[in-house]
């Protein structure tokens, strides 16, 4: 396995990376006469350290097992997918395209035992903005937007793949973009109706 050290070492290495990415970017975004080069220096001296370090210890921990597959996982074919699924479980994964692209198409993959399907999704609905005031309702308890905005997602996620989940119980969602600060579980088909986690076991 690996050890304790390593772990902590590995932490602290992308931690301080992280950290000095970030002060470097804060500086070269200033206008150029506020800049301190040689904090810039320094940064850039340090990143590259810190760099090569992670890379010396990345190299000799590729050698366990679990460690190289986390790092670099095994990309599961459409047959792994369906094994997984068995009887009553399905994969859905959503595409989002978004942004000012001319030719922009969302669609989700619906992946049960018996094959996958691609379902186009309404290209020109805002999901990123949909579920950003979606989620400030439900934080400003706005019980009325939150019923709108669920219904209107459910709409255009849910509704479209609802077709391929018959007589699925447990759905897992694989997100995309600002999808993955939506909290599914709570979308419903109107107020009256279920919430999607009464009617499948997500995850």
């Amino acid at each position: 396995g690996i050890s304790v050290s390593d772990k902590a070492t590995m932490l602290t290495l992308c931690d301080r990376i992280e950290s000095l990415s970030s002060l470097r970017s804060e500086e070269i975004r200033k206008p150029e006469k506020e800049q301190n080069r040689d904090a810039l220096v320094a940064l850039g001296n340090e990143l590259d350290d810190k760099e090569k370090s992670f890379a010396a210890l990345d190299g000799i921990l590729m050698k366990n097992a679990k460690y190289a597959q986390m790092r670099k996982p095994k990309i599961a074919s459409l047959a792994d997918a369906q094994k997984l699924c068995g009887k009553d479980r399905a994969f859905v994964e959503y595409v989002i395209w978004e942004g000012d692209a001319k030719e922009k198409q969302s669609y989700a993959l619906a992946i049960t035992s018996g094959g996958m399907k691609t379902i186009p999704l309404d290209p020109v609905f805002n999901y990123s903005e949909a579920v950003s005031s979606y989620r400030d309702a439900i934080l400003s308890g706005n019980a009325d937007a939150g019923d709108e905005l669920s219904a209107a997602l459910y709409g255009k996620l849910i509704a479209p793949v609802e077709k391929e989940l018959s007589g699925v119980q447990s759905v897992v969602i694989v997100p995309d973009g600002s999808l993955a600060f939506l909290p599914f579980d709570s979308l419903r088909k109107d107020a009256s109706s279920p919430y999607l986690c009464e009617k499948y076991a997500l995850s």
